[in-house]
């Protein structure tokens, strides 16, 4: 994800980019360009505007974000990577024509860092590709990454599985996903965008890249499709508008948190269901044992009280949060300078309702 301020001109020219790793002579090369241009189509560059506070907490400046996305059918639906729209204000989708829709976020699992916006018209035109089986992917299976870094346009890159890894803490932003890595050569500003495996199947939404080791070579990681059924269509993830980073051990006791785990606030999103509760996000950049945190605001000590001890808990209380009867409130119990405040609000917009089944897959 690549973050630039408003006032900055977007460039204007359009990218197309291969680079490939595999082999397979000058066939592979012509099944990979047929494959590709019966997909190009459905890739978008996401635009996300965030508030965000300066260290005095009382200067707000709109920062832009782009990022890659996968259209996905339904007339409406677009797959991306949560830590893009998650705590964002506004956001739009632009295709490959050029033209901008408007679009909302309707589900979000921050910790899979996968996510669903709704495009506020319906479209027409552009085909959908399938949400496949990334059960079936192998180590050494090849895939191609297909993305809109720097919101410049088309840029295909092609590799191999390289890794593949089952729900792992990898950060405190990332905790329930399962995913795979590539050694196709993935931009930051691909994240939210398909990798398609050589039938033109979606198979995983890039996240980030990593370190490999300490070269300045990087992998990419890739959420799976399993993970994206899993959170987004299995069952229904709300949206809750904040962005949060887990906190225990030294960080939650630098804290005082009084349990061993809680979710630190890092960003918040106008008109969602953490700005009507009125979730404080943290302002202050704080280093603890090698991981940057944004402190000074909140901690979500628990939801609908279910104290968000273990990722078990934190599952169960988002699930709750979309089965509430109409009539009960939505509640979060958080540490606000020291104190413990119990916050309420009714609120319904938080779950929205879409199917598998309107997407190919």
């Amino acid at each position: 994800m690549t973050k630039v301020l408003l006032g900055m001109r977007r460039l204007c020219w359009v990218l197309a980019c291969v680079v490939y790793s595999g082999a397979g002579g000058p066939a592979r090369a012509d099944h990979l360009a047929d494959v590709y241009a019966g997909v190009r189509d459905a890739v978008v560059t996401i635009f996300a505007v965030e508030s965000m506070l300066e260290e005095n907490g009382v200067s707000p400046r709109r920062v832009l974000s782009t990022g890659s996305g996968v259209f996905v059918g339904a007339d409406r639906l677009v797959l991306t990577a949560a830590h893009i729209v998650q705590a964002a204000d506004e956001v739009a989708v632009e295709f490959r024509n050029g033209n901008r829709y408007s679009a909302r976020v309707i589900a979000s699992e921050p910790q899979a860092d996968v996510a669903v916006v709704e495009l506020d018209e319906e479209l027409r035109g552009v085909s959908a590709p399938k949400l496949g089986n990334s059960d079936a992917l192998r180590v050494g299976d090849e895939i191609f990454a297909v993305g809109t870094p720097h919101g410049l346009g088309d840029f295909l890159s092609a590799g191999r599985v390289s890794a593949r890894h089952e729900r792992i803490r990898l950060t405190p932003t990332l905790t329930l996903a399962e995913f795979f890595l590539t050694d196709a050569f993935i931009d930051e500003g691909q994240s939210g965008g398909p990798v398609f495996d050589e039938h033109g199947a979606i198979v995983g939404i890039v996240s980030r890249t990593l370190a490999a080791g300490e070269s300045t070579k990087t992998v990419g990681l890739v959420i799976s499709a399993a993970t994206v059924k899993r959170y987004l269509f299995t069952r229904r993830s709300p949206w809750t508008g904040f962005q949060g980073s887990w906190v225990d051990g030294r960080a939650a006791r630098a804290l005082n948190l009084p349990q061993e785990r809680g979710l630190l606030v890092e960003g918040v999103a106008a008109d969602s269901l953490a700005s009507a509760l009125g979730l404080v996000p943290g302002t202050v950049r704080t280093r603890v044992e090698g991981q940057l945190f944004l402190t000074g605001g909140d901690v979500v000590l628990s939801i609908q009280s279910i104290p968000l001890a273990d990722d078990k808990a934190y599952e169960r209380a988002m699930e709750r949060l979309c089965t509430l009867p109409g009539d009960e409130p939505v509640t979060m119990r958080v540490l606000r300078e020291g104190a413990e405040l119990e916050l309420s609000i009714r609120y319904a917009d938080q779950c929205q309702s879409y199917a598998l089944s309107s997407v190919p897959h």
